[in-house]
């Protein structure tokens, strides 16, 4: 994606002379009062999902810039995408506004989470409360929470692994994640992104996907069970044998070939027996094949 910063007034003459290029899609800010206020982060969530359809579709990107406001707005996706914001600080025609900047970063980074998580797995609202009430996590943190709410489910992923994390409680890496199930003898909780996934059977149906833990010279198989997904159908339209599907219903495991790729979070046991590892995700995003 390649991303340009004009002067209003210029990028305004290039739409009226014809002389933006079909595949690039024009950003337009002004200086106006949408972007301070109560309102704001309602305003630059709704322009970041703009401008991240724009990224999803594959279109370069032209952004207009005036003084202040759309300055800062110019500079945030300037540096999101291109990690070039610096540019319109350092350039003396603008002034850009360092909150406008701030809040629309974060809004990209935000929407781009959402776009990322076209499919996930989220645990039932009574599993999440006993694992909010055994992790000590704040019930109220579930308030509205529905599995099949992709937006919701990407917020309280980040938001629980963030708490646990600052707490010494998630783990991150294999090496981590086994030695401390060996050394407390207890479950632990784990976020992490395997690789090299495939199907888990115990009938005609797949029960989950396994994949493995490296640690030392060992492969230490992990099992992950689940049977069902959810669909993001707020930024993506369904798969085509999906469009008729219910809104908010999930899909069987096993209809489609399996992920090669997800994002987990969950509570791994160790199966000292089997020598493996079993885990119970409670949330798991951005699952791709």
């Amino acid at each position: 994606m390649k991303v340009s910063v004009y002067p209003k007034e210029v990028l305004e003459q290039m739409r009226a002379e014809g002389r933006l290029p079909n595949d690039t899609a024009l950003i337009c800010f002004d200086d106006a009062d949408q972007m301070i206020g109560a309102d704001a982060p309602a305003h630059a969530d709704a322009m970041a999902r703009v401008i991240m359809q724009a990224y999803a579709d594959g279109k370069d990107i032209a952004v207009s810039c005036d003084r202040s406001v759309s300055a800062g707005c110019a500079a945030a996706v300037m540096e999101f995408f291109a990690h070039d914001g610096i540019t319109i600080f350092a350039d003396a025609r603008y002034a850009p506004d360092r909150a406008v900047y701030h809040m629309l970063l974060a809004a990209l980074a935000r929407q781009k989470r959402y776009f990322d998580n076209k499919y996930h797995y989220a645990a039932d609202v009574s599993v999440m409360r006993a694992h909010f009430k055994r992790a000590q996590l704040s019930p109220a943190l579930l308030e509205g929470y529905q599995p099949w709410d992709s937006h919701a489910v990407v917020d309280l992923k980040l938001t629980v692994e963030q708490q646990l994390s600052a707490r010494g409680q998630l783990f991150q890496t294999a090496e981590t994640i086994i030695n401390a199930l060996r050394s407390t003898g207890r479950p632990v909780y784990a976020s992490f992104v395997p690789s090299d996934l495939h199907y888990l059977y115990f009938g005609w149906h797949p029960d989950g996907v396994a994949t493995q833990f490296r640690y030392g010279c060992e492969r230490i198989p992990v099992y992950i069970y689940f049977n069902k997904y959810y669909c993001n159908t707020v930024d993506h339209r369904p798969p085509l044998h999906r469009r008729s599907l219910a809104a908010g219903s999930a899909i069987r495991l096993g209809t489609r070939p399996p992920f090669t790729t997800l994002s987990f979070f969950g509570a791994l046991s160790w199966d000292s027996e089997r020598r493996m590892i079993d885990a119970a995700p409670l949330i798991m995003t951005n699952m791709d094949r």
